[in-house]
């Protein structure tokens, strides 16, 4: 579908403040350490695996080799998309602030205070959509592949049975059975995540209400505690789902990280006369993951 500019005023007087941005749902992914950042890649990278398993015996004299090692490599293949705005300068000429183009017919820019609020916008969009892509992403057209859809197709990954719908009188029964699926060689690991979707969070927390209050079981916005265990909000998750990684063994490449918050425009008009602001939004994004056996997820 093209870029389309739908303005719609009414203006007769003065102008109210700012511009009121529509909400985007948190993105924490990257900004929380929630998955291995591999950044400046040009072209595919592996990801090494090692498996030792041991082969102890009881002693004789001389040698009875036992055990093995395997090394593999799982592949990550980012994917380059792209997303190109474009801005009809005579568009913007009736706006609160057309004054701020100049007054030449030429129309020499987009009124600076339209501009700004439009690139805050994009950048909080562009945000929210790398948070999902790298969980939830289907690979389809201007779309990453994403962990959730592998997990899914992996046979080692441990799926939580009989997912439902979370509220607040099952949440506690079903936080028990996504974490009693998680082995015990990686439970404590202090690099082992519990991840849980919005929903999730937000029917704990009606659950606590006054106790979390009183004694601080919130540790902050994003945490809360369930038997001891800390779980985290994953805003680029979709509802009814939890997810037990390591952060170690759970990985998200890209070229520069500057590309994934960085929206370049450019006056065309200047140059071709063409009565056009055209933007750019390109970036390189692909994720991995190591071994699906230490994986757990809950999906309804």
């Amino acid at each position: 579908m093209a870029f389309t500019s739908d303005i719609t005023t009414n203006f007769i007087g003065e102008v109210a403040g700012d511009y009121i941005r529509k909400a985007i749902k948190q993105s924490n992914t990257i900004k929380d350490n929630l998955v291995t950042i591999y950044p400046d890649l040009t072209s595919n990278v592996y990801v090494r695996k090692i498996e030792v398993e041991e082969g102890f015996v009881d002693y004789s004299c001389g040698r009875n080799p036992q055990g093995s090692v395997i090394l593999s490599e799982k592949l990550l293949a980012p994917k380059k998309i792209m997303w190109h705005p474009e801005f009809c300068l005579e568009d913007y000429r009736q706006l609160w602030t057309a004054a701020q183009m100049g007054f030449s017919a030429h129309n020499d820019d987009l009124p600076q205070t339209e501009k700004a609020a439009i690139l805050m916008q994009m950048a909080d969009i562009i945000a929210r959509f790398i948070d999902v892509q790298i969980w939830e992403g289907d690979g389809t057209s201007g779309k990453f592949s994403g962990l959730i859809p592998a997990f899914l197709a992996d046979a080692d990954v441990i799926d939580v049975a009989t997912p439902v719908a979370i509220t607040s009188a099952n949440v506690e029964a079903e936080l028990g059975k996504f974490i009693d699926a998680i082995p015990d060689e990686v439970l404590n690991s202090p690099t082992y995540k519990m991840g849980v979707s919005t929903n999730v969070i937000r029917a704990l927390r009606r659950i606590y209400g006054t106790q979390a209050r009183t004694n601080g079981t919130f540790l902050s916005p994003n945490y809360a505690e369930f038997e001891g265990y800390t779980l985290t909000e994953i805003g680029g998750l979709n509802a009814n789902t939890m997810v037990g990684y390591d952060t170690k063994q759970v990985f998200f490449g890209t070229g520069l990280l500057s590309d994934l918050n960085e929206v370049r425009l450019a006056n065309t008009n200047e140059t071709l006369l063409d009565g056009k602001v055209i933007g750019s939004v390109v970036m390189t994004g692909g994720v991995q993951y190591g071994f699906g056996g230490e994986i757990v997820l809950y999906r309804a």
